[in-house]
């Protein structure tokens, strides 16, 4: 199953069109429950997302290959070896589970700073230790890569890629990485959930792009399936990406995405690629 189970929404409020908020306990558990019976193995959390690692762990995770993140390494910090263990320890016990699939860097660059060279050996020390399996580095943009591969060649990158965003394709990052045997995880397929909303729901934010909006709006209709089919389809139809991370509100959404996997769907969409931050780096987003 190419599909893996985003976790933000288990300790957060995440996503341009989550109305619901934090999801309950129940539904997290009902969530895995139907992830495990589809063949979904691999789950994506971080310290970052509120209490997701605590849910999880309460819920229990043993059948299942999980993926956790640094926060930002503190410019204060003094023995880095000993922070990195108390990271991956602390998220490995809340969690309940032995050890990570993967430890991904969300500050990739923190690599390049006077404290670099440690980090990566405590790093290293880690997966040696049998703590973490895969040590990665989770990016908003491959730019970053031209520089963090000097140092460090990572397992697993971790990378926004949709019908919009597609940097990772367009900047031959993506051969690169498939080639030095880099597993690739694609996230924010849905694009924080703008592409699944309706164009009288999306921000005014969003008014600058209604070209692109409208234009993806129309592909849609003329293909007869909604636009999460159409989206999802688009980027788990890569033979180059070996995961898609999706996050969803409740169990009836991940089982519509499992059943849209079977799709196949075009990938005639090179007319939507867009290098817009603004529109396609939902950090930059302002929103009313």
């Amino acid at each position: 199953m190419k599909l893996a189970l985003g976790t933000a929404q288990f300790g957060t409020n995440y996503g341009v069109a989550n109305h619901q908020g934090q999801i309950s306990r129940q539904e997290a558990k009902n969530i895995l429950k139907i992830a495990q019976s589809a063949g979904i193995r691999t789950l994506d959390t971080a310290v970052s997302y509120g209490f997701a690692e605590e849910v999880l762990g309460e819920i229990g995770i043993h059948d299942f290959d999980c993926m956790s993140k640094f926060p930002l390494l503190p410019k204060n910090v003094g023995d880095i070896k000993a922070w990195v263990n108390t990271q991956i320890i602390e998220s490995i016990n809340r969690l309940g589970i032995s050890h990570l699939s993967g430890m991904l860097l969300h500050h990739p660059d923190d690599i390049l700073g006077p404290k670099g060279n440690e980090y990566l050996i405590a790093l290293l020390d880690a997966k040696d230790q049998g703590y973490i399996k895969n040590i990665g580095f989770s990016i908003y943009s491959p730019e970053i890569l031209d520089k963090v591969t000097r140092v460090f060649w990572p397992d697993i990158v971790q990378v926004p890629y949709n019908v919009f965003d597609q940097r990772i394709n367009t900047s031959g990052w993506l051969d690169r990485l498939v080639d030095r045997g880099t597993k690739i995880h694609a996230r924010s397929v849905f694009l924080q959930g703008l592409l699944l909303m309706q164009s009288d729901k999306r921000p005014k934010y969003f008014d600058k792009w209604n070209k692109y909006l409208a234009t993806w709006d129309d592909l849609v209709a003329t293909q007869n399936i909604s636009p999460m089919e159409y989206a999802l389809n688009y980027v788990i139809t890569d033979s180059k990406i070996d995961k898609v991370i999706v996050g969803v509100d409740n169990g009836g959404q991940l089982s519509e995405l499992i059943s849209a996997c079977d799709l196949k769907v075009g990938r005639e969409l090179n007319s939507l690629v867009i290098d817009d931050l603004g529109l396609i780096e939902p950090s930059r987003w302002v929103l009313q």
